[in-house]
């Protein structure tokens, strides 16, 4: 089947969320294991100030990747890559139709419960801009990126609670609720731990020094508004 095919309406999702108990491994000791894999995802908070901050999310093995370089798009699935010329904001917008989550899964109290992470680049604005020069490409990297997940770990920092959020995309080569509590069964107490004592750290400099006077940076600073306001660059990053 196309992968395009796979965009038709489809029902609204509502995911299947359960409490874990995994013992004395940790959250950690999951990510560390689980970090080997493809397209491994770790939404990690810890600042415990707001109701979304208290949770970390973690996900692997996208029932769909979305992404796009120098203007040309693609959708993967596990065993199959087709590019489009359509535009990658419309797919991604046909993606979020496509997979919509039902109003109550807001609800169960998790901000993130499955779905999209990815990454728009600084050069995905020449997408929206017209800039006649273009620059040296160095990498492989694309310029918009979005990876799809039909399952999700969540971490509740504040109860110390271990959740999983699964649901079927009916993707072929999804990741399934089994496979999932498969790998989390073989997932090592301390295995976090013990990767941390066997790193070794390399010294740093003990000191630096600025190229930059104080005066300078700010008239360089000014400069740079000034070239934003004429429209000439929309962002800069000014490094020393």
């Amino acid at each position: 089947m196309p992968i395009l095919d796979l965009l038709r309406a489809g029902p609204e999702i509502v995911p299947v969320i359960e409490e874990l108990d995994c013992g004395n491994v940790s959250f950690l000791d999951i990510a560390e294991h689980f970090s080997k894999h493809p397209h491994f995802a770790l939404l990690d908070s810890r600042l415990l100030t707001t109701h979304n901050d208290h949770y970390s999310f973690l996900a692997i093995r996208p029932f769909l990747i979305a992404g796009s370089k120098n203007g040309r798009a693609w959708l993967q699935t596990w065993n199959e890559r087709e590019e489009t010329d359509q535009d990658i904001l419309h797919l991604l917008d046909e993606i979020a139709r496509r997979w919509r989550f039902a109003p109550e899964t807001h609800a169960m109290g998790a901000p993130f419960t499955g779905g999209g992470i990815g990454f728009f680049s600084y050069e995905f604005g020449r997408q929206l801009e017209t800039i006649s020069a273009q620059p040296v490409r160095e990498n492989g990297i694309a310029d918009c990126c979005f990876y799809f997940y039909n399952f999700v770990l969540i971490f509740c920092h504040r109860s110390e609670k271990l959740y999983l959020s699964t649901f079927d995309p009916n993707v072929v080569g999804a990741i399934t609720r089994e496979e999932v509590l498969s790998e989390l069964s073989t997932v090592g107490a301390g295995c976090y731990e013990q990767r941390l004592a066997e790193e070794t750290i390399t010294p740093v400099a003990r000191s630096v020094r600025a190229d930059f006077t104080p005066d300078a940076y700010l008239a360089a600073v000014n400069r740079i508004k000034d070239y934003i306001a004429a429209g000439d660059i929309y962002q800069a990053n000014l490094t020393q």
